[in-house]
C-alpha cells in the first residue's frame, strides 16, 4: 500500500500541495518574460483543444491527439487558475485531460513497454516483437510521470482528489515498468526526470526506490561535474528539458535542491558562452537538435530564454501560425514556471552580443570529445572533435556554420557524415580530418541556400568558403559533396569562411 495513502502521509501530501502551489505562484510572477510566454503559449494551445476528444490536436496532424502535450496544457490550465483565481472551466478541463491521459497508459506487466503511455490515443498497441521508438516510446514514463506528480501535488487535494488513486497507480507503473539500467546517467534529459520521479514518488513502490533514485542523481551530478558538461552537450532541444528537470530538483525536492541549483547555474553559464544574441541562436556543435535556425522552428531552449528574458530578444519564429516542430511550444507553461533566476551577467549575454570570441569545452575523455566555437558579429562556427562515430544520426551536428546573409537573415551550413571527425578551429579557419565508417566514401555540407562551386571556392548568400583538400568536390543545389580519394584512411579538409563585405559593414 502506498505510503501516500495512509493518514500521516496524507498530511505530508497536503503540505506538499501547499508548498508546490506557493512556489509555482512565485515562479510564474517572477518576470514578465515568463508571464508573456505563459499567455502566448496557452492561447495557442487553447486553439488546439478538441472539446469532443478532450485533448490537444497535433498542430500538423489534426486527426491525431497528443498525450504528453495535453498534460503540459493541463498543467498550464492549473497555473492560469492560480494566477487568475478563476477555476471552474479550466479545472474541469484539467480533470478531463488527466482522465484521458491515464487511459493511455500501458498496463502490461509482462511487456517491456509496461508503464509507458501511448503518444497519441490513436496509436495502436505495440505488437509482439515491437520496435522501441517506432512502436512505443519508453521515455513517456518520465515525461508524463513527472507532470502527473506535479498535478497531484497541485490539485490532488482539490479537483483531482477522486483521481488520486488512479494517478498513484500510474506513477507506480511508471517506476516499476522502467528497466533499471535502460537510462544511463549520460542520457541527460531523461535521467534528470527519472531521478526526481524516483525520489519524490518512489515510496509509492518501496522506500528503497528513493534511495536508488538519490544514488542515481549523485551519479548524474558526478558525470556532469567532471567537465561541467552533459554527454548530451549543447542541445537547443534537450537543454530545455534539462532546465525543466533541474527546476524540479531545485524547487520540489529537499534531497535534490542543492545539486539542482549547482548544475543549473553551471549549465546556464555554458549556454551563455555559446549563445549569440545578435543572431538569436545557440552556436554549435550540437549533440541533439531538430533544426538549424532557432528563429524558424520551436526549440525547447528558446522557450527558457524567452522565460528568463523577454519575447523580443528570444530566438523564436515571428508568428505562431504554422510553427515548425510546433508541438514543443506546448512546453511554454513548463518553461514559464521552471525557469529559475539566472545571474545578471548571463542574462546580459542572452540579450546582447558584445565581442568576438573563441570558446572551447571538453565534453569527455573516454570517448574523446571536445567542442570549440568561434562567435563574431556576422559569423559563428561550431566544431566537435570526437574519437567516436555518431553514425550520422540526424540530430547530431558535429560542424555548424551560421552567418548573416544579405537580407540580414541567418544562413547556415551543417556537416552530414557517418564517421568520426577531429579538427581544430582558429577563428574563421577550420581544419578537419575525417575517419569514415565502413563503406562510407564521402561527407556532405548542407546549406540553407543555393551554392555555387568555383574550383575550391563555394559561395552562398553572404558567405564565401575556400577549401583546401585532396578530396573531390561536387556541388548540387544546396549541397556540397566531399568524396574521399581513399575512404580507408584519414582525409583532410581545410576551410576558411568569410562573410561578404556588405555583411561586415552592417555590424
Amino acid at each position: 500500500m502506498s505510503k501516500l495513502q495512509n493518514v500521516n502521509n496524507t498530511m505530508t501530501s497536503d503540505i506538499h500541495s501547499k508548498t508546490t502551489r506557493e512556489i509555482t505562484s512565485r515562479q510564474l510572477s517572477a518576470n514578465s518574460g515568463a508571464q508573456s510566454l505563459m499567455a502566448v503559449s496557452m492561447a495557442w494551445m487553447d486553439s488546439l483543444y478538441d472539446h469532443d476528444r478532450r485533448m490537444l490536436r497535433h498542430p500538423d496532424r489534426p486527426k491525431q491527439h497528443m498525450v504528453r502535450e495535453s498534460l503540459w496544457y493541463a498543467l498550464g490550465l492549473v497555473f492560469e487558475s492560480l494566477q487568475t483565481g478563476e477555476r471552474d472551466a479550466r479545472i474541469k478541463r484539467v480533470v478531463e485531460i488527466v482522465s484521458n491521459v491515464l487511459a493511455c497508459q500501458y498496463n502490461t506487466p509482462s511487456k517491456i513497454w509496461h508503464g509507458t503511455f501511448k503518444r497519441t490515443p490513436q496509436e495502436p498497441d505495440p505488437p509482439d516483437g515491437a520496435v522501441i521508438w517506432k512502436d512505443y516510446d519508453p521515455n513517456w514514463r518520465q515525461f508524463v510521470g513527472t507532470i502527473l506528480l506535479l498535478l497531484r501535488r497541485l490539485e490532488g487535494h482539490l479537483a483531482l482528489a477522486r483521481l488520486v488513486p488512479a494517478i498513484d497507480a500510474a506513477l507506480i507503473r511508471c517506476i516499476e515498468g522502467e528497466p533499471v539500467n535502460r537510462v544511463p546517467p549520460g542520457y541527460t534529459n531523461i535521467a534528470l526526470m527519472k531521478a526526481w520521479l524516483e525520489i519524490e514518488a518512489g515510496d509509492l513502490v518501496d522506500a528503497s526506490i528513493q534511495a536508488r533514485g538519490l544514488s542515481y542523481a549523485h551519479k548524474i551530478r558526478e558525470a556532469f561535474c567532471k567537465h561541467n558538461a552533459f554527454a548530451e552537450y549543447n542541445s537547443p532541444t534537450y537543454y530545455g528539458i534539462n532546465f525543466f528537470a533541474l527546476g524540479l530538483w531545485q524547487n520540489f525536492s529537499d534531497d535534490l535542491e542543492e545539486m539542482g541549483r549547482e548544475i543549473n547555474t553551471r549549465l546556464w553559464a555554458d549556454v551563455a558562452r555559446f549563445y549569440h544574441a545578435g543572431m538569436k541562436n545557440l552556436c554549435g556543435p550540437w549533440s541533439r537538435s531538430y533544426g538549424m535556425d532557432m528563429q524558424r522552428y520551436v526549440s525547447a531552449l528558446s522557450l527558457w530564454v524567452w522565460a528568463v528574458t523577454e519575447k523580443s530578444v528570444a530566438p523564436f519564429p515571428q508568428s505562431t501560425r504554422d510553427l515548425v516542430h510546433g508541438h514543443d511550444f506546448c512546453l511554454g507553461p513548463i518553461a514559464a514556471f521552471s525557469a529559475v533566476d539566472i545571474d545578471p551577467g548571463i542574462k546580459e549575454r542572452l540579450t546582447s552580443f558584445e565581442q568576438s570570441q573563441i570558446v572551447s569545452q571538453q565534453i569527455s575523455f573516454d570517448p574523446l570529445r571536445k567542442a570549440e566555437a568561434y562567435l563574431s558579429p556576422n559569423l559563428m562556427i561550431g566544431l566537435e572533435s570526437s574519437s567516436r562515430s555518431f553514425h550520422g544520426t540526424d540530430q547530431y551536428h558535429p560542424l555548424t556554420i551560421h552567418w548573416l546573409k544579405s537580407d540580414n537573415a541567418v544562413g547556415w551550413c551543417r556537416l552530414r557524415f557517418k564517421g568520426s571527425t577531429v579538427g581544430s578551429l582558429n577563428q574563421n579557419t577550420l581544419n578537419l580530418k575525417f575517419t569514415a565508417d565502413p563503406q562510407v566514401t564521402s561527407a556532405s555540407l548542407q546549406f540553407s541556400d543555393c551554392i555555387r562551386l568555383d574550383a575550391l571556392s563555394v559561395s552562398s548568400d553572404g558567405l564565401t568558403m575556400t577549401l583546401e583538400t585532396g578530396c573531390q568536390l561536387e556541388a548540387d543545389a544546396n549541397n556540397l559533396t566531399i568524396t574521399f580519394p581513399n575512404s580507408l584512411r584519414e582525409n583532410a579538409v581545410s576551410i576558411i569562411c568569410k562573410v561578404d563585405d556588405q555583411g561586415l559593414a552592417r555590424s
